[in-house]
């Protein structure tokens, strides 16, 4: 039968799942054209901010971007970050695009490979944007599919139940002392009175939050003893067969 407590099944998500573990380093984006791919050129590098450097400070990230890659990873970080959404530069639509396709029926299209600086320079302001609002972490991994994986965003539910008894246990001791902070404002017996069943129920959820939170640390090693004496109960019968 599953416990009430069980965590089986539940994914838990970090609380800032996005949050740059790093905050000494910062993204520099350099954006250009590049006429043979027709496409943008993106490069960026950290930038330190202090004189002590480390390996992962001199990496950089390098890509060609279509207009519609770009639009693409906009429309992702923009879930993560709504506010990020009016930023988005105008942009020339493509051919891969249906804007693209009746823009070229309607004789609109402008099939000329050449952006001009004003959209290369926007497309730059708007990275930094971007990097502002969203950060440094979901800026490189949705542009540059950094970490593939997904196990970076998730909590370990080990640690999240652990953290969970611990604040409970913080929580009921600052309960208690407000508690007793009260006496000092009683003005006779009878708010004496409720103050003390206040502080009987106060010390009664610390101690059953502070016994919870031992025997979660106690567990494992019942665990351990229990799976020993099994062996060794194993171990026993063998050495000493029936007869």
């Amino acid at each position: 039968m599953e416990q009430p407590d069980s965590l089986e099944g539940w994914i838990a998500i970090k609380e800032t799942p996005f949050e740059d573990p790093d905050a000494r380093t910062r993204l520099k984006f350099l954006v250009g054209w590049n006429n043979a791919e027709n496409k943008l050129a993106i490069t960026c590098h950290n930038v330190a901010k202090c004189k002590k450097r480390s390996a992962d400070d001199d990496r950089s990230w390098a890509g060609m971007f279509s207009f519609r890659d770009i639009r693409h990873a906009h429309q992702q970080m923009s879930l993560v970050y709504p506010q990020l959404d009016p930023y988005l530069p105008v942009m020339p639509e493509e051919m891969s695009t249906l804007w693209g396709y009746l823009n070229y029926y309607m004789g609109t299209y402008n099939d000329d490979t050449d952006v001009s600086e004003t959209v290369v320079s926007d497309v730059e302001t708007y990275l930094k944007v971007a990097l502002d609002v969203c950060g440094k972490k979901l800026v490189v991994d949705t542009l540059f599919m950094e970490d593939s994986s997904t196990d970076a965003y998730f909590e370990n539910l080990n640690d999240l139940k652990r953290r969970g008894y611990e604040d409970a246990v913080s929580r009921a001791a600052d309960h208690l002392k407000e508690v007793l902070s009260l006496r000092a404002g009683s003005i006779n017996m009878l708010d004496m009175l409720g103050v003390y069943e206040l502080e009987d129920t106060a010390v009664e959820d610390l101690l059953m939050a502070t016994v919870e939170h031992f025997h979660y640390n106690l567990q494992p090693f019942l665990d351990v003893r229990e799976v020993a004496y099994i062996k060794r109960q194993e171990v026993s019968q063998n050495s000493h067969p029936a007869r």
